[in-house]
């Protein structure tokens, strides 16, 4: 999603020393590019508190978006997990899912290289 990956990520982490925010505040910012569109289900609703749990289309996408933060990306066991879960066997299926939530340019170039080593793994 960033170009290059080095310069985003240096970038980053001299704001979160300056700002005293978490390391990994661009990784957990990714989650909310979606915004409105985070398409949830509503998991616990009281009077004064709606818990929502996102629907695993969401998740994968999400993660797949984080996988351009090159080296500082550590969720790979994580997006095996979704594509396992949603029985995605291609490359091409996980790609349409994610497609649904971002554009081309606004992922990682090799992608689907990295979802084939993900699958066939």
């Amino acid at each position: 999603m960033f170009q290059p990956a080095e310069v985003v990520s240096d970038a980053a982490q001299r704001i979160a020393g300056r700002e005293a925010v978490d390391d990994d505040w661009v990784h957990e910012s990714i989650r909310t590019l979606v915004g409105g569109r985070a398409d949830s289900a509503a998991h616990v609703e009281l009077s004064n508190v709606r818990v929502f749990m996102p629907r695993p289309e969401y998740v994968l996408a999400v993660k797949c978006a984080a996988m351009g933060l090159g080296d500082d990306f550590h969720e790979m066991e994580d997006v095996r997990y979704v594509l396992r879960a949603m029985n995605i066997t291609s490359a091409h299926q996980a790609l349409s899912v994610v497609m649904q939530y971002f554009t081309e340019r606004q992922l990682a170039p090799d992608l689907r290289t990295s979802l084939e080593g993900l699958i066939g793994a």
